[in-house]
């Protein structure tokens, strides 16, 4: 039974290591030319501590966890959230795929706790809602096409 423990702890190790967009096609395409607008609605927040992280990336390059490599990132007080709902808005961006990745960081220490697995303890969502199992979604499960001109509605619900 331990055997098969760490067995299965080893394998969840292996998949949050692996990076999260290997070779991501969306992350690599060419962007046509022109702007856009991204609005985003987070719902499902579970409290008004801390901090919401809502990160706008480009490209797979720091996605998810360094939001600090992100294209754009607003911080914004979880107080302000009006019924577990916040909303960001992300103007002049380029056209092409695009992903947001949101954390809520309740204790604002600017990084997500986890617990001894690795597994968050804190709230976090991406642009798709997608599923994922061991780890973050990679980059192209995760990204949204903005035309020029467009106005993209991205909603994201806190898991």
């Amino acid at each position: 039974m331990q055997a098969r423990l760490l067995s299965s702890f080893t394998t969840l190790l292996l998949f949050a290591a692996l990076p999260a967009a290997a070779g991501s096609e969306k992350a690599a395409l060419e962007r046509p030319a022109g702007e856009g607008v991204i609005e985003v609605q987070v719902e499902g927040l579970p409290s008004s501590e801390g901090i919401l992280f809502v990160s706008l990336y480009l490209t797979d390059d720091g996605y998810p966890g360094e939001w600090l490599l992100a294209y754009s990132t607003q911080q914004l007080p979880a107080q302000t959230a009006s019924d577990g709902t916040m909303l960001a808005r992300f103007e002049s961006v380029p056209a092409g795929w695009f992903v947001i990745a949101v954390l809520h960081d309740a204790d604002s220490n600017k990084e997500m706790a986890t617990n001894a697995l690795g597994i968050p303890k804190e709230g976090y969502g991406f642009s798709n809602n997608p599923k994922s199992f061991f780890g973050p979604p990679g980059f192209d499960k995760a990204a949204v096409y903005l035309e020029p001109d467009e106005t993209k509605q991205v909603l994201i619900t806190i898991k």
